[in-house]
């Protein structure tokens, strides 16, 4: 079960690394492709910073919800 041990504090670290990961794919990597004129690695980057982002607020709200 998810509640009992260290499972539960590293799923803060999961919702933790989810969600700043995708501010800076967003905030730093796209900005960068972005200036280079590079643009399938801009459009990838901003994908994956949006499912990231998306990825972490979904298991915060479920945190929240269920413990």
């Amino acid at each position: 079960m998810i509640v009992e041990g260290y499972t539960l504090h590293s799923f803060g670290y999961i919702i933790f690394l989810c969600l700043v990961s995708g501010l800076v794919m967003l905030l730093v990597d796209a900005r960068v492709y972005k200036a280079e004129a590079a643009g399938k690695p801009y459009k990838v980057s901003r994908a994956l910073g949006w499912v990231n982002l998306a990825l972490g607020l979904l298991l915060l709200l479920t945190m929240f919800i269920f413990y």
